[in-house]
């Protein structure tokens, strides 16, 4: 029984390693080829979807956060209260974050500071109380509490996954970014300029130029596959698996965008998928260590 149940599962794992090689190896050949024949820095369609991408991923790591938190300042345990300050300090840095996008997409250079920090600690206190009352409609007193065999259980177990994932896509992503400084397609003056993915320049010109030089891995894409995250919470396996289509359309919408906006190329955008979906897998992983038999369904 458990032979046959081992051999499709691996046979899937194999054949998107195979695909993912393949597809990287013609992204590798292809990229800037690729991009000169599609790319359009100044369409205004592209562009929108290159202010809303970077947003929903950070929300929803938000929320996941947030939900944490309730059970822990509910338990009056001083290690768990600090904690979960801890993780409001995370949220509240989220909320500057997507501040300082809506700034910088609106033309200016940042947010002042006098306007983010109140705005962003105002965004956070509410957030809490909205979601701690939905929580507390939704499942009664068991919000509370770390009881085990709850619905809010099994949800908070999920809004741990989700958090893990989007945490560590954040950190990985943009450690790679500093390490492969890896120049935008749009920003190219001439083919020679060009690099393909396998040569990182390390961090000196990420230092000196920033974010023109920040291509390799797509953050907007991987932010994007974050959102796959989302298939965990409905409840029946068909409205997962319904959930899993929608999420993947999006991912690969967000991934074409990127390329025809000109600020990542092919090869960028199949990285920065990838890297959060098996961060997806490991935050599974890691999470399930606590609980495997409620990890597993689902």
């Amino acid at each position: 029984m458990n032979n046959s149940r081992t051999i499709p599962k691996y046979a899937g794992i194999i054949a998107a390693a195979v695909i993912f090689i393949i597809l990287l190896t013609l992204f590798g050949i292809y990229d800037y080829d690729i991009s000169s024949a599609i790319a359009d820095p100044s369409n205004v369609f592209w562009h929108a979807f290159e202010i809303i991408g970077e947003v929903p991923a950070v929300l929803v790591a938000i929320f996941a956060i947030n939900v944490l938190t309730v059970p822990m300042i509910a338990s009056k345990d001083k290690k768990k209260i600090a904690l979960a300050v801890l993780y409001w300090l995370g949220c509240f840095g989220g909320f500057y974050y997507i501040c300082n996008v809506m700034f910088k997409y609106a033309g200016a250079s940042g947010s002042p500071w006098y306007v983010s920090i109140p705005v962003c600690a105002a965004a956070e206190v509410v957030s809490f109380l909205l979601i701690r009352t939905i929580l507390k409609k939704s499942f009664g007193d068991d919000c509370f509490s770390f009881e085990r065999g709850t619905d809010f259980y099994v949800f908070r177990k999920k809004c741990e996954i989700t958090a893990l994932n989007c945490v560590l896509t954040l950190l990985i992503v943009s450690g790679l970014k500093v390490i492969w400084s890896r120049p935008r397609f749009r920003t190219l003056s001439s083919a020679d300029e060009y690099f393909p993915f396998w040569m990182p320049r390390g961090i000196a010109p990420f230092l000196e130029s920033g974010s023109s030089v920040a291509s390799f891995p797509s953050g907007h894409t991987a932010n994007a596959a974050c959102l796959y995250c989302l298939s965990l919470f409905p409840k029946s396996k068909k409205n997962r698996q319904i959930a899993k289509i929608i999420l993947i359309i999006w991912i690969g919408f967000m991934a074409a965008c990127r390329v025809f906006a000109g600020a990542h190329y092919a090869s960028d955008v199949l990285c920065g998928m990838t890297i959060t979906l098996l961060l997806h897998l490991l935050s599974k992983k890691i999470i399930a260590k606590t609980d495997p038999e409620t990890v597993s369904a689902f």
